[in-house]
């Protein structure tokens, strides 16, 4: 359902936008998800909904956990905006 529901930013009185409430309202929804911390992450990375990289060291732990091909886990990191190149993923 995160993939289906829209979430937009707080204007303020003047009809500006407040900064990071459309981002804050993404994290606290996939807040109540029952995901583990990088799980969490990669739903948010996985829509590139923002910039988000406050997990990508735990995200980087859980992928190597599954047993993925290297190609898949290549795709996967790619698809994250990561890059996973000689056994190593980087990002910016």
């Amino acid at each position: 359902t995160y993939t289906t529901k829209e979430f937009t930013s707080d204007k303020n009185s003047k009809g500006k936008t407040i900064s990071n409430s459309r981002k804050n309202k993404v994290i606290s929804y996939v807040n109540t998800l029952d995901l583990s911390i990088a799980q969490k992450a990669i739903l948010i990375k996985s829509t590139n909904t923002f910039k988000f990289n406050d997990y990508n060291k735990q995200i980087v732990k859980y992928v190597e956990s599954l047993n993925l091909t290297q190609s898949e886990k290549k795709k996967l990191y790619k698809s994250l905006d990561m890059t996973y190149s000689n056994n190593s993923v980087s990002w910016k």
